[in-house]
């Protein structure tokens, strides 16, 4: 199972709220809490699109992952990601 550490580096790399965390210093931990909260989530049963939609909307804002293209390329990388690490 993927990490907290590397799940956050996935939301870090793509930034799906435009929070400039990737072009500002000491910022990679920008989504730490997220990636935490989502594999709780997951670890309960939810999918991973599931888990990443209910606590980015609790988060943030309700649909602020909905036609925001960095939500394709995260569960992209997580499912390829657990592809490389069974």
């Amino acid at each position: 199972m993927i990490s907290a550490n590397e799940l956050s580096k996935i939301f870090y790399t793509h930034d799906p709220l435009h929070t400039s965390c990737t072009v500002n210093e000491n910022m990679e931990d920008e989504y730490d809490s997220e990636a935490l909260d989502v594999l709780q989530l997951i670890h309960e049963g939810h999918t991973f699109e599931t888990a990443i939609h209910f606590i980015f909307d609790y988060m943030f804002w309700k649909g602020c992952l909905i036609d925001n293209p960095a939500t394709l390329l995260i569960i992209s990388d997580f499912y390829q990601f657990k592809k490389e690490n069974p």
